[in-house]
Order: C-alpha cells, then sequence, then structure tokens
C-alpha cells in the first residue's frame, strides 16, 4: 500500500485523525507499510493518532524502519504511549535502537503513570544553592545565563528553597546572603499531581514554569504550560484503561495532601522571616 500520488498525501496530512481511524481497521502489517511509504513527519503523527496498542502492532511490522527514520519523529510522549502495551522484549528492543537522550527521555515516561506531572516534566540546567551570597549568585548567573528571569534556589540537598529574580540580583547588594532575596515558588508542584489538577492550577497566571518536586521536597524538573495542554490532549485520545473509582479518590487525597504542604510552606516561611526580624 503506497500513497504514491498528491491527493492522497494531501489527504493524510489534512486528517491524520480521519486516516489514523482507517488504518486501526486494516491488518497491522498493512498500515506498517503505508507509514513507510509517507515522510517520517507524517507517519509519526498518523501513530499519534493511532491507538498505542495497534501503533505498537505496526512498528512491530518495521522494526528496522523504526530504527533508521521514524525514531526522530515520533514524540517520546507517544513511544511510551506505545511502549505500555507492548510485551517486555518488544519494549527492550524499541527502546535499544533509540539515541541515549530520547531514550532516557521515554523511560522516564515509562517510570510515571503517563496522566502525572512526572512524565512530562523537563530537567532542571541552572540553580543556585541558597548559602550563596548575592554576588557570588550574580557572578553564576552571569557566567551560566538561565533561559528566564526567575532561577530556581536550592539547598545542598537539592530541596527546593524558593525562587530569585535576576533582576533583584543585580539591584542588592552583592555582600549580603542570597536568602535575603529568596522568595517563595508560586507552586510547588508534586511528580504524582495529575496534568488535570495542574492544568486549572491558578500559579499559570503569572508563571511560565513550574517547579516539580519529590520526596522531601527534591527539584526534580520543571514543566510548561504547553507541555501540561498537550499531555492532557493526548491522555484524552487514548485514556489509560485502568482509569476507575480508585483513581478519583487518589486525586482527592492528592488534593488535600498538595494543599497542606502549601500551607506548611507558608507558615515556616513565615516564621523563619519573623525570626530574622527578631534579630
Amino acid at each position: 500500500m503506497k500513497p504514491n500520488n498528491h491527493l492522497t498525501l494531501s489527504y493524510l496530512e489534512s486528517h491524520p485523525l480521519d486516516a489514523a481511524r482507517t488504518l486501526e481497521r486494516l491488518p497491522a502489517a498493512t498500515g506498517a507499510r503505508l507509514l513507510e511509504a509517507v515522510p517520517p513527519e507524517l507517519a509519526a503523527r498518523l501513530l499519534a493518532a493511532m491507538s498505542p496498542r495497534t501503533a505498537g502492532a505496526c512498528l512491530r511490522e518495521m522494526p528496522e524502519f523504526l530504527g533508521t527514520r521514524i525514531q526522530h519523529a515520533v514524540p517520546p510522549v507517544t513511544m511510551a504511549h506505545i511502549l505500555k502495551v507492548a510485551r517486555p522484549e518488544e519494549t527492550r528492543a524499541l527502546l535499544a535502537r533509540l539515541r541515549l537522550r530520547d531514550r532516557m527521555h521515554v523511560e522516564r515516561l515509562l517510570y510515571h503513570p503517563l496522566d502525572t506531572v512526572g512524565a512530562h516534566m523537563e530537567t532542571v540546567e541552572f540553580t543556585l544553592a541558597s548559602d550563596l551570597s548575592v554576588g557570588e549568585a550574580l557572578r553564576r548567573v552571569r557566567a551560566y545565563p538561565p533561559a528566564g528571569n526567575e532561577v530556581f534556589v536550592v539547598d545542598r540537598s537539592q530541596r527546593l528553597v524558593g525562587v530569585v529574580d535576576s533582576i533583584a540580583l543585580i539591584r542588592g547588594d552583592g555582600q549580603k546572603p542570597l536568602q535575603a532575596l529568596v522568595r517563595p515558588a508560586a507552586a510547588r508542584l508534586s511528580v504524582h499531581t495529575t496534568l488535570a489538577m495542574t492544568r486549572a492550577h491558578p500559579a499559570w497566571q503569572t508563571q511560565r514554569l513550574l517547579p516539580v518536586i519529590e520526596g522531601d521536597g527534591i527539584l526534580t524538573g520543571t514543566i510548561s504550560y504547553r507541555a501540561v495542554v498537550e499531555g492532557t490532549q493526548l491522555i484524552g485520545a487514548h485514556p489509560p484503561p485502568n482509569a476507575d473509582f480508585i483513581d478519583s479518590l487518589l486525586n482527592l487525597a492528592q488534593i488535600y495532601w498538595t494543599a497542606l504542604a502549601e500551607l506548611l510552606h507558608g507558615l515556616a516561611t513565615l516564621r523563619a522571616n519573623g525570626t530574622r526580624g527578631g534579630k
């Protein structure tokens, strides 16, 4: 099955969802042949629109093709959806064909449930230690400019302390401790927080990135609103098969614990500020 005319390719590009539904009704071998015949970017869009089980069946029919052309075009989240329903030996074989960075990304997605923040977060590339002086912090920011104005501040155990503005560092007294300029983060998302809850978080009104923590407040990554929206849309297209009443109970419990954590963090910050003021 080979789309060798412009009209067919135009249809596939303009209506990937309809085309994917058609492919799902065909034998996996037939669908694989079509995916091999179209540009890798288009094949990736079609795979993303198909059910993970069907997409995985097609990929099993063209293992060498995956390793040479399409692996760079299939989004990591789509690949993780496919591997979630693949047999263990197939998962190992497909992961082995990916580039190291892509493989690490997909493995993280496989570790965390796909409807949680942990599966879609990005690595934090730059942080400041809370025990630095303002002057030393400014020197590090100038040497390794961060992507945004806000910089996350952590303690020596990598626990999130708060954020500091680059502009505040420039205007601040270089001899003072950095902690004097640190303010609480607008939000602290657990790696287990669902995408649905994250999307509705009020902090997006003022923040471009939100910090993601695990364990005892360890800063693990960041997530953007765009990543949340894209992940939510993908989950909506392919809902997990085990979503049931237990998930609802877990979400309610998560809301409670997240709110409690924010309250305790706020109280701790007020107490620390009050202690410094008393001195």
